[in-house]
């Protein structure tokens, strides 16, 4: 628990915007108005994680929160990770819910059951899984399967994503290794999207 408190605070910014009490396996973690390396998200509130061991030398971390602001949302969140490594090889199986309220009122819920891998020899991170959300009588969702992306290049060949909007429209997108990616609808349309991605 004590380590983890540690790493968190270490890649948020700016400095201090993190306060964290680590008592026995829990770790209560205070967000002041933080961000990460890109600064695309900005979290207050109070996140509690309770580390317990897993089977074959896991962790698990059983992660909640209420009333937590994520930019102009406030989100209440209850998460389970189980992480492992082996071999350089570092492995996080996620299952998560969190409900959200948005600045005008409107509530989503947003369940996702996902496997992420990172080898630190090859700098290599694999996905793989779904989220569901849910908005009033609305639901649409999203499936990664088999997506890889290594460190200055653009993702491999052979991953793709399936997005369902809430009226069932069905978009799903693959990879073939270069700086464009393939799309294609459930109704025959299709087209190619650019990657922000290579050397």
């Amino acid at each position: 628990a004590a380590a983890a408190a540690t790493r968190v605070g270490s890649r948020l910014q700016p400095a201090g915007c993190l306060t964290t009490t680590v008592t026995g396996p829990t770790v209560t973690y205070v967000f002041n108005d933080c961000t990460g390396p890109y600064g695309m998200v900005h979290v207050t509130g109070t996140v509690t994680a309770l580390y317990s061991r897993a089977g074959n030398g896991a962790v698990q971390a059983v992660i909640t929160g209420t009333g937590v602001k994520v930019n102009a949302a406030t989100v209440d969140l209850n998460s389970t990770v189980i992480a492992s490594q082996s071999n350089g090889v570092k492995k996080a199986d996620v299952v998560t819910n969190a409900d959200a309220t948005g600045p005008r009122g409107n509530t989503i819920t947003r369940d996702g059951a996902y496997v992420v891998t990172w080898d630190t020899t090859s700098q290599c991170i694999t996905i793989d899984g779904t989220w569901t959300t849910k908005a009033g009588v609305r639901t649409a969702s999203t499936v990664v399967a088999g997506y890889k992306r290594c460190k200055g290049a653009c993702p491999a060949a052979g991953g793709s994503i399936v997005h369902t909007s809430a009226r069932t429209n069905v978009v799903t997108l693959t990879y073939d290794g270069d700086a464009t990616a393939a799309w294609v609808t459930a109704d025959g349309k299709s087209g190619t999207v650019t990657l922000q991605c290579g050397g």
